[in-house]
């Protein structure tokens, strides 16, 4: 059975973030979601990339909600 393997690069751009904010998911995970290549790439499943978008996705929801008080906080200043 043949799995869809993505590098950290490939996901990061798919879903426009960072290399470093999937790299910190990905340290984050199970060690045994953790896979490697031949040549050493870490490689992420459809397992462990459901599990980091999860991770992103309410990264980016806190972000936004932070961002909007900040607005509100600025026009109340005015």
């Amino acid at each position: 059975m043949s799995e869809d393997l993505k590098t950290i690069k490939e996901l990061a751009d798919e879903l426009s973030v960072t290399k470093q904010n999937i790299q910190y998911h990905y340290q984050r995970l199970p060690k045994e979601l953790q896979l490697k290549s031949s040549n050493g790439s870490n490689l992420i499943n459809s397992k462990a990339e459901k599990i980091i978008l999860g991770k992103v996705e309410s990264s980016s929801k806190s972000s936004s909600k932070d961002q909007q008080i900040e607005k509100l906080t600025n026009l109340l200043d005015q």
